[in-house]
């Protein structure tokens, strides 16, 4: 998918088009475990729900895909998404990409991870009780 659109953007970068593509177009990104994406598993941490495949996109999902980001990989989340520490029995921990013996913080921290990794430029998590704030 990612090729297809290089090459989508290419053509319309050629045909003086580029404005016409989607604003999002073909950025790679990452949706925390407990936002629902059509087809995956949205488990919260919680062995069970490993059962419960999406039906439907949740609505940022949506709108991240109506302006042409591409996800390809979900962030881990603690159990319940209720820790300052991302850890369950599922996925297991998630570390600290440059010192693994830190904590990513919490709720949102796998998708912090991924970030700090590079191995997405951005990423969809949440905060209620700071867990995108204390890392």
């Amino acid at each position: 998918m990612a090729k297809e659109k290089d090459e989508e953007r290419a053509k319309a970068l050629e045909e003086g088009e580029a404005d016409d593509l989607p604003l999002m177009h073909g950025i790679p990104f990452s949706i925390k475990d407990l936002l629902n994406q059509k087809g995956k598993l949205s488990t919260v941490g919680c062995a069970y729900l490993c059962d419960d495949r999406a039906k439907d996109d949740s609505a940022i999902v949506k709108i991240y895909l109506k302006h042409g980001a591409i996800p390809i990989v979900r962030g881990n989340c603690p159990q319940s998404a209720l820790s300052m520490h991302t850890d369950n029995l599922i996925f297991g921990e998630s570390k600290n990409p440059h010192r693994i013996e830190r904590s990513c913080g919490g709720s949102s921290g796998g998708d912090a991870g991924l970030v700090a990794a590079r191995c997405v430029p951005f990423a969809i998590g949440t905060d209620i009780g700071g867990s995108m704030r204390f890392p």
